[in-house]
């Protein structure tokens, strides 16, 4: 057995160990986590600001408002301005991850030690759980294939600032680069073409075992690795595991299936903000990791003044906004995602999406995003099509009345888009009784629409448009300006095949 083998197995009984904790005493995970994270602010310039010497306990950080990145600019700016200790952390930052997220609008979070710390706890054990999940603990021995986010995306003399997946792969134990790829000098590249070209020339003929990347990035790069190809395992051989994060696999999970065949994939819950869970023995069935951050949750839907919850205070089945308290200095950080909990022992979670992506484009309809999906999914089936990705928009007219735009990619599909747009509204009509309400009997709604779009195009206008980040399109727009960069895009380059509206 390698060394590295070896190391994986031992981390792999260290994981199974903290799930017992996760288990058993859950609380007192969390409260010895809490007061760890704010003994780091002490004697701070953030700490002075918002008096958090006086929180102490979970309790305590109940009281703390819902907070969202803007409370660490004056801070960020500082650090970039002027980077030293004691602005945030004890320690000096010298890494900032960059991130656009599902908004576009770039935020900063720092990176202290104890968080690329926690970080790579969170990786190792992931790492260590894929491996027990495919009974092998042997892909560090062999190559092993991670998302290409970009190092530097902005030039500092005092701190580097780049995409926290570049930052963290370049922090990676020195012991466990060798046969992960791409390199460094790749990962400083920023033009995606270029990147992928050169990912292909560096691991094309390597024994890759596995590979970690979010759906949207993973295809293009699979793609060219193909080249004449259909499977990915007639290029490497011992392809074994696909593990994935970012934006949800069910809108690319055909065409993944396409390139990767049977190969098991394996889901991780991360974001810049902070990791949360990785998958525990079923799909969509997500280990929280109580040694990450502390995570408070409050209702979906409910203001962000009411009552924040611990974990052990969940009902299971019910809906919840995840808050995250971080060594970064985000605290009670609301990251806009919605989980349910599925058991409390140890605490598993499903992730529901964005909170906001129930769809309101009426003002009063308010149908939730898996409910979408299932009337999608429904009409999908009884027309023998198969969509690769879709997401909806509002349009308006002069009057500023607005209808459903609907945007689809299929996969190897002739469709008929008046007839798939007829069903559709058929079906959501009967099934949602408030939007039929409304598209018939207040008449709030104007008639939808529909634009069919070549395959892959919503993964072209992400590989150009976030460059590796973990940059996801949501699937629910009521914002008008939220959805036109990507309506813009897909005119822009001719990439809609079909329009079609319903009759009134």
């Amino acid at each position: 057995m390698s060394i590295k083998s070896w190391y994986l197995k031992y981390i792999n009984k260290k994981k199974n160990k903290r799930i017992e904790a996760f288990t058993q005493r859950p609380l007192q995970v969390q409260e010895k986590l809490c007061k760890d994270i704010f003994s780091y602010f002490k004697g701070t310039l953030f700490e002075k600001e918002f008096r958090l010497d006086k929180i102490k306990s979970l309790e305590d950080l109940k009281r703390f408002p819902v907070t969202d990145a803007t409370i660490l600019k004056p801070f960020i700016d500082e650090i970039k301005k002027n980077n030293r200790p004691g602005i945030i952390t004890r320690d000096k930052i010298k890494y900032i991850a960059q991130t656009g997220g599902s908004t576009g609008a770039h935020k900063y979070i720092p990176y202290p030690k104890k968080l690329i710390k926690s970080f790579q706890n969170f990786q190792l054990k992931t790492a260590a759980h894929s491996c027990e999940y495919i009974n092998d603990f042997n892909i560090l021995d062999k190559g092993l294939l991670v998302n290409p986010a970009t190092l530097v995306t902005e030039e500092n003399d005092g701190v580097t600032i780049g995409m926290a997946t570049g930052i963290m792969t370049k922090l990676a134990p020195s012991f466990s680069r060798k046969g992960v790829y791409p390199s460094i000098d790749i990962l400083k590249i920023s033009d995606t073409n270029e990147k992928i070209s050169r990912i292909k020339e560096e691991v094309l003929h390597k024994d890759i075992h596995g590979f970690s990347s979010p759906p949207s990035f993973a295809i293009p790069i699979l793609e060219a690795m193909l080249g004449d190809k259909e499977r990915i395992t007639d290029i490497w051989k011992n392809f074994k595991i696909y593990i994935w994060s970012g934006s949800p696999l069910r809108n690319y999970r055909q065409r993944i299936k396409e390139i990767i065949g049977d190969i098991p994939t394996f889901e991780v819950y991360s974001a810049t903000e902070s990791a949360v869970a990785f998958q525990y023995k079923e799909e969509g069935k997500l280990l929280v990791d109580l040694d990450m951050s502390v995570f408070l949750f409050q209702e979906v839907g409910s203001s962000l003044d009411s009552p924040k919850l611990t974990i052990t205070e969940l009902e299971k089945g019910k809906r919840y906004r995840i808050l995250f308290t971080t060594y970064a200095g985000l605290i009670n950080y609301n990251v806009g995602d919605a989980i349910e909990l599925l058991e409390h022992n140890p605490p598993i979670i499903r992730i529901l999406g964005r909170e906001k992506e129930d769809v309101t484009i009426g003002g009063a309809e308010r149908i939730k995003l898996e409910d979408i999906h299932k009337i999608i999914d429904l009409v999908a089936k009884e027309e023998s099509l198969q969509v690769s990705n879709f997401f909806l928009s509002a349009y308006e007219n002069e009057s500023q009345k607005k209808g459903y735009r609907w945007y689809f990619e299929f996969s190897h599909n002739e469709v008929d888009a008046n007839r798939f747009l007829d069903k559709l509204e058929a079906t959501l009509a009967s099934k949602a009784l408030n939007y039929s309400y409304m598209r018939k009997g207040s008449a709030r709604l104007l008639p939808p629409k529909i634009e069919i779009g070549k395959q892959g195009s919503l993964d072209r206008f992400l590989s150009e448009r976030k460059v590796f980040a973990q940059g996801k399109i949501l699937q629910i727009y009521n914002d008008i300006d939220a959805a036109a960069p990507i309506w813009d895009f897909l005119e822009t380059n001719d990439l809609i095949n079909q329009k079609a509206s319903a009759s009134q």
